[in-house]
């Protein structure tokens, strides 16, 4: 299936949904934002001096893993603002390629394994072992725990540092009416997954006929649970891995 005169729904939250928006309109597709979350940086003055006191104290830390691109632009905030010159030593971590990428743009010397997910990142030998190491999973809050809770059982003393909070996004029936039509909706998170979702049943609307591409097995079972028989899995959540994904499908 080619993807060009296709209508699909991008639900990535900006900013990356615009660039997404960009890349499928390039080839052809008739993109639809809907995003089904909103990130925004934490405002709160208490937390915000949690945050500053934790990033001055980073340079305790072994490995410090970012977990998304938003991670690394509040991240790359504090550290301009905390530091000066990076601090050495630190092993810096990036889940999936586009995070990592982007922490190298921001000269963080960055490394990962491959794959796109936080179960794919403990297949990496280097986390296999981390007694007595020192980690610091920079994130939203929030979120799944499945990263924090396997780095313990291997002996880590692991931190958090909450940077944004994901704001859900919900739409009028007239504005999820003009996607009834779309052929491919496009799911980056299992927690865009559930708020798209909320939108649908707040309108009793069902589309659980089209065919819904998304980013890892853990989403593709939680759509299948939720009503979809099309579901697509692509090897990541990015949009040359989406293309690809869609490139294979038969046509519909």
């Amino acid at each position: 299936m080619q993807v060009s005169g296709k209508t699909i729904v991008i639900t990535r939250p900006e900013p990356e949904n615009q660039s997404s928006y960009a890349f499928f309109k390039s080839h052809g597709a008739n993109p639809i934002a809907l995003p089904a979350m909103t990130i925004c940086p934490i405002t709160d003055p208490q937390k915000r001096a949690s945050i500053q006191s934790k990033i001055f104290d980073i340079d305790l830390y072994d490995f410090v893993i970012l977990v998304s691109k938003n991670a690394v632009r509040e991240a790359c905030e504090w550290l301009d603002r905390c530091w000066p010159m990076l601090p050495e030593a630190i092993h810096w971590i990036g889940i999936g390629q586009g995070t990592t990428k982007l922490l190298q743009q921001e000269g963080i010397p960055a490394t990962t394994n491959l794959g796109q997910t936080s179960e794919d990142l403990l297949r990496w030998p280097l986390l296999a072992n981390l007694d007595e190491k020192k980690v610091l999973i920079i994130k939203g809050e929030g979120g799944r725990s499945t990263l924090s809770d396997t780095l313990s059982q291997r002996g880590a003393k692991v931190d958090h540092l909450n940077l944004y909070e994901r704001i859900p996004l919900y739409y009028t029936d007239k504005q999820l009416s003009q996607a009834d039509k779309a052929n491919l909706i496009l799911i980056t998170s299992g927690e865009g997954l559930e708020n798209l979702q909320a939108s649908l049943a707040k309108h009793a609307k069902v589309w659980c006929d089209k065919t819904i591409i998304t980013p890892s097995a853990r989403v593709a079972e939680l759509a299948r649970r939720h009503g979809w028989s099309s579901v697509v899995q692509a090897t990541g959540a990015d949009d040359n891995s989406i293309l690809q994904a869609i490139d294979c499908l038969q046509d519909i």
